[in-house]
C-alpha cells in the first residue's frame, strides 16, 4: 500500500450515524407503549427459546448459535497467532482477530459499562413494582451506589446476535473475494439482521427490555462493527498486503489484543465520567463525583496509546 494513499471520507459510517439516530429517537416516541403491545402480545415459546442458555443451565437458546461463532473466532485467533504451527490458518487470521476484536469491545467495552452507568429500568420492574420509566438516553432508577443492578440499555442478548453481523462484512468487504461471495454476504447480513430483529421482539416480550434496549445494541454493534473493518484494524488492508507478501508484517504478537484492552480501559474511563456526572445529577451520592478526574485522565491517556499502538501497526502495513 503506497504510504501516500488518501484515506476517503467515511460516508458509510456517516449515512450508518445518521440514520441510527433517526431511528432511535423515532422508535422513543413509542418506545412504552409498543413494549407494552408486545408483552400482551406475548408468544411465550419464542420469547423462552430466544431467552435462555444452555451457558447458564436451559437448553439451546436465540443467543448460543453466536456464543458458538465467537468461540470458533476466538480459538482460530489464538491458533492462527501461531504463523509456524499453523500455517494454514494464515490467510484468516485477520477475519479472527477482527471477530475478536469487535466481539470484546461491544460485549465489554460498550454493553456493560453502558448498562453499569446508565442503569436504566427493566420493563418488568417498572410495570410490576412501579420503578421510574426513563428513555435510553437518561440516566436510570439503578445506581452504582445502590449495589449489584442490571440495567436494561443496551441488550447484551442481541449485542451477541449483532456479532454475526462481522462474516457479513467479511465477505462483503474483502477485495480478494468474487462476486459469490459478495452475494453470500449480503443474504448472510440480511439473514443476521433478521435474526436481530426476533432477538428485539423477543426480548420485549419476555419484559426483559424495551425495544430501544435491543435496537440501540444493534445499532451500536453495527456501527461499531464498520468503523473497526474499516478504519480500525483496516481489513481489506491486511488482505491485500497478505496476499502481495504471503505474510503479515513483523509487528507485535496478538497486537489486536493489545488495542482491544486499550480500548477497554478507555470505555472504563468513561463509565467513570458518567458515574461521575450521575452524581451531580442525582445529588444522592456526590462524593461519585470524584471518579470524574481518574475517569477523564483514563480517557486522555489511554487514548494516545491506542492512537500511537494503532498508528505503529498501519505504518507497518504501508511500508511497502
Amino acid at each position: 500500500m503506497s504510504p501516500h494513499s488518501q484515506t476517503p471520507l467515511p460516508y458509510g459510517a456517516i449515512s450508518l450515524l445518521v440514520t441510527f439516530m433517526i431511528l432511535m429517537i423515532g422508535i422513543s416516541f413509542i418506545d412504552y407503549e409498543g413494549t407494552l403491545y408486545l408483552i400482551e402480545h406475548r408468544w411465550s415459546y419464542f420469547a423462552d427459546i430466544m431467552r435462555r442458555s444452555m451457558f447458564e443451565g436451559g437448553g439451546l437458546g436465540g443467543s448460543d448459535p453466536a456464543v458458538f461463532y465467537l468461540l470458533f473466532a476466538l480459538i482460530g485467533y489464538g491458533l492462527s497467532c501461531s504463523p509456524q504451527k499453523f500455517p494454514r490458518l494464515q490467510p484468516c487470521r485477520c477475519f479472527f482477530g477482527f471477530v475478536t476484536f469487535t466481539s470484546a469491545l461491544a460485549g465489554l467495552g460498550m454493553v456493560h459499562t453502558i448498562k453499569w452507568s446508565i442503569g436504566r429500568a427493566r420493563p418488568h420492574e417498572v410495570i410490576k413494582q412501579g420503578v421510574e420509566y426513563t428513555d435510553w438516553y437518561e440516566f436510570g432508577a439503578h445506581y452504582v451506589a445502590e449495589g449489584i443492578f442490571f440495567g436494561s440499555f443496551p441488550s447484551g442478548h442481541t449485542a451477541i446476535v449483532a456479532i454475526f453481523l462481522t462474516l457479513a462484512y467479511t465477505l462483503i468487504g474483502d477485495p480478494l473475494l468474487s462476486n459469490k461471495w459478495r452475494v453470500f454476504g449480503w443474504i448472510w447480513g440480511g439473514t443476521s439482521l433478521g435474526y436481530a430483529i426476533a432477538m428485539i421482539v423477543a426480548r420485549a416480550m419476555s419484559k426483559a427490555h424495551w425495544i430501544t434496549d435491543s435496537l440501540g445494541a444493534l445499532l451500536l454493534v453495527w456501527g461499531l462493527t464498520h468503523v473497526i473493518y474499516f478504519w480500525v484494524l483496516r481489513i481489506p488492508e491486511q488482505r491485500l498486503y497478505y496476499q502481495k507478501y504471503q505474510k503479515y508484517p513483523d509487528t507485535l504478537s496478538c497486537w489486536e489484543v493489545r488495542l482491544g484492552l486499550h480500548f477497554l480501559v478507555i470505555a472504563i474511563g468513561a463509565a467513570f465520567i458518567l458515574i461521575g456526572l450521575q452524581a451531580f445529577y442525582r445529588q444522592t451520592t456526590p462524593w461519585l463525583a470524584c471518579l470524574l478526574p481518574p475517569g477523564g485522565l483514563l480517557v486522555f491517556a489511554f487514548s494516545k496509546k491506542f492512537k500511537h499502538l494503532h498508528h505503529v501497526i498501519h505504518k507497518a502495513y504501508q511500508s511497502h
